[in-house]
Formats: structure tokens, sequence, C-alpha cells
């Protein structure tokens, strides 16, 4: 089975990396996976509720 996976990268103005993730959609349901933030960028609401 294939499934569609799309990947995002959030960065600052600089174009500096602070998190990243990626995501497959499969029977209409969406997987997140690999979720990675930078260590010094935790904590920072870059993921807001």
């Amino acid at each position: 089975m294939q499934v569609k996976a799309r990947g995002i990268m959030l960065h600052d103005d600089d174009g500096v990396p602070l998190a990243s993730a990626l995501m497959a959609i499969a029977d209409s349901i969406v997987v997140t996976g690999n979720v990675v933030t930078a260590v010094d960028q935790c904590r920072k609401g870059h993921a807001p509720r």
C-alpha cells in the first residue's frame, strides 16, 4: 500500500531550522511522526495550542 506523505520545516527569519515533522495520510487518517525540535527552541511557543 502506498500512502501520501509530506514533511514540514519550521525556521526562523534567518532560515535557521527550529523544528520539523513528517506526516502520512492513510485511510483518511493523518499519522504524524518524527517530530523534532531544536533543543534550544523547546518551550518557546512555536506550536500554539
